[in-house]
Order: C-alpha cells, then structure tokens, then sequence
C-alpha cells in the first residue's frame, strides 16, 4: 500500500527534491499539521525533467512510513535505558544527575545510530509524475 500526495517543488539538488505538500480535501478533519506555519515539506527522489515551481505527485510506502514512527520511538527510548544501564553499572554509587547525563549520552548516540540505520533501511519518497 502507497500513500501518494501532491505538491509543489521548492528545491531541487542532485540527490533530493524538496516538495511542499499542498492540503487535500481528507485534510480538512485532520489537525495534524494545523500547527505549522507554512505548508508541510517532503523530500523525494530527483527526477528528470523537474523543474522547481513544477506540481507533482509524490508517493511513498506505508511500510517505510511506519518503519520510520517506529525508529523514531524506539532508538531514543532504547538509547535512554541503555544510558542510564550504562551509568548504573560503571559506577559505584551514581548521583541522580550522572543518570540524567548518560539518558542524554543514549539519546545523541541513538540519534547518530538512527540516521545511519534510515540511510541504509528507509526509501525516500518517490515523484511519480508531474501535472
């Protein structure tokens, strides 16, 4: 299952293209991105024959979508328990503000795994065509 959106592309560079996604009529019971202040920006494969100011439709698997929650949940909160275990065990009576400083080491260090582990496992989006 695929989640297609449409929008307008803001940035192209030789990697990515940069696209805002303009609000559909479903949008209009949802307040997901009611907070933002300017539209909601995706990033997806280049493709030829795009050109910024161009509306395109851009798709992306609900599995990646979801593999991508998931990572974002996890890894910190794995990286929190694995700081404040990591703490607990080195020393031998740690004070309160030694287990906040190794969650906050788990959490940068998780997040440093995080990127590596979505380059290699995460599908970016995907312009499918151009309208």
């Amino acid at each position: 299952m695929s989640v297609r959106e449409c929008g307008t592309v803001i940035e192209i560079t030789p990697e990515k293209t940069r696209v805002e996604i303009i609000p559909s009529a479903t949008c209009d019971n949802c307040k997901c991105c009611s907070g933002l202040q300017s539209g909601r920006t995706i990033s997806a494969r280049s493709k030829a024959g795009i050109q910024k100011g161009d509306r395109v439709t851009v798709e992306s698997t609900t599995a990646d979508v979801l593999k991508a929650g998931l990572l974002l949940f996890f890894m910190p909160t794995l990286g929190i328990i694995c700081g404040i275990s990591a703490v607990h065990f080195i020393a031998e009576r740690p004070a309160d503000i030694n287990y906040f400083f190794g969650a906050a080491a788990g959490v940068i260090v998780s997040f440093f795994i995080l990127k590596a582990i979505a380059k290699k496992t995460l599908h970016m989006a995907e312009i499918i065509e151009k309208y």
